[in-house]
């Protein structure tokens, strides 16, 4: 595997060259994310796949918002799309050849897996992403939004 960092709105590869990119957390921070998806589709290989993770629009936004306002964990400059949808994806590869899936997970905050060990942090993600994925009102509301695409 070779890893780049790179500017998302051009980045430095020919057409169709990669079979995989992996954008993970910066969709977010950047002023066009969709211009950054539509490079995704320019430089990814007919058949090769799209991997990210974002912040999810979630009915949660407001108490992970209030939590991090009160008890910082980090410190984040957002762009203009703090939060992305899964629509929000699907509308900017739209014009693409790349289709894209989506699932939604964390639905615990991060302030309160902090306070866990990791083990015990780890397996109170996975138990409540099995429980709140079975639920169809919640089953789109994590916290984060994980993204796969393929391109035809």
């Amino acid at each position: 595997a070779v890893f780049i960092a790179a500017d998302a709105s051009r980045f430095p590869i020919r057409n169709e060259q990669l079979d995989t990119v992996l954008v993970y957390g910066v969709l977010h921070h950047l002023a066009d994310p969709g211009a950054a998806c539509r490079e995704i589709s320019r430089v990814l290989k007919p058949g090769g796949s799209y991997i990210g993770q974002e912040n999810n629009e979630t009915i949660f936004r407001k108490i992970f918002d209030l939590l991090q306002f009160i008890f910082p964990q980090w410190q984040e400059e957002a762009g203009p799309e703090a939060t992305i949808s899964a629509d929000r994806f699907r509308e900017w590869f739209r014009e693409t050849p790349v289709e894209i899936d989506s699932e939604t997970s964390v639905f615990l905050p991060p302030h309160l897996c902090n306070m866990m060990s990791l083990a015990v942090s780890h397996r109170s993600l996975v138990f409540t992403d099995r429980i709140a994925r079975a639920i169809p009102f919640l089953r789109n509301q994590g916290g984060v939004i994980l993204v796969r695409g393929n391109k035809s």
